[in-house]
This record gives structure tokens, C-alpha cells and sequence, in this order.
């Protein structure tokens, strides 16, 4: 969890990776793909590939690297609008997670977002 901690405070970049051509910045799935590729763990470059990836557990037994998409059916597609991954191990009420929201925000650590819609474990 540390290479996304590390991204902590940092500015959203839609489209952002980490990379530096990107300033180091993120958007949501860039945030959780750079987080899993210091891990040596490829998941996708999008939130509609990440979605696609690890198992499906539930909400009340959240751990540390788990992956919880929200927003089904944003600007009318078919998957998930947003990803962030738990930081802090706990269930929908206890558990925090790190998210890169949207333009004009910063990497922040939240609770689960009210409208999650399916978490995925990657690390078993």
C-alpha cells in the first residue's frame, strides 16, 4: 500500500498513470494500477479491466489492497465509473480506502463511498 500512499495529497490527472509524463499525478485507476504494479502486479490500465480482475468478496470483510468500484453506469456505460482501494482493514462502516475523486481534487483517504457496488480481492 505504500506506492499509493505515496500519492497521497497529490492533484487528479484524468488519464494520469503516475508516470512522468503525467507529472507523477493520477485519476482513480491509474492511482490502483501504480499501487499494484510496485507489487509487481499488473491489473489493468482502467477501471473496466480492474473490475475484471481478483474475487468478488464482500463489503463487511475488507482488507488492506482490496479493490471497491462505484458509480455503475456512469455517462451510460456498462461497469463501474470509479475505483479506490482499501488502506484500512474493516467493513462498509470501519474501513477506509484511498481515492483520486475527480478534477480539482486531491489523492485523499476516505470511507467506502456510499455507492459502492462490488469490491475485488486481488491479494489472496
Amino acid at each position: 500500500m505504500g506506492a499509493a500512499m505515496s500519492k497521497l495529497g497529490t492533484w487528479y490527472l484524468w488519464g494520469g498513470k503516475g508516470r512522468p509524463e503525467d507529472g507523477g499525478r493520477v485519476d482513480c485507476s491509474g492511482l490502483t494500477g501504480f499501487a499494484y504494479r510496485r507489487m509487481g502486479i499488473e491489473i489493468g490500465p482502467d477501471t473496466y479491466t480492474q473490475v475484471n480482475k481478483g474475487v468478488q468478496v464482500s463489503v463487511n470483510d475488507l482488507r488492506k489492497g482490496d479493490l471497491v468500484f462505484s458509480y455503475w453506469g456512469a455517462d451510460g456505460k456498462a461497469g463501474p465509473g470509479h475505483v479506490s482501494m482499501v488502506v484500512e482493514d474493516g467493513n462498509r462502516a470501519t474501513a477506509k480506502v484511498i481515492q483520486a475523486p475527480q478534477t480539482g481534487e486531491q489523492v485523499k483517504i476516505t470511507g467506502v463511498p456510499r455507492d459502492y457496488v462490488m469490491v475485488k480481492r486481488i491479494l489472496h
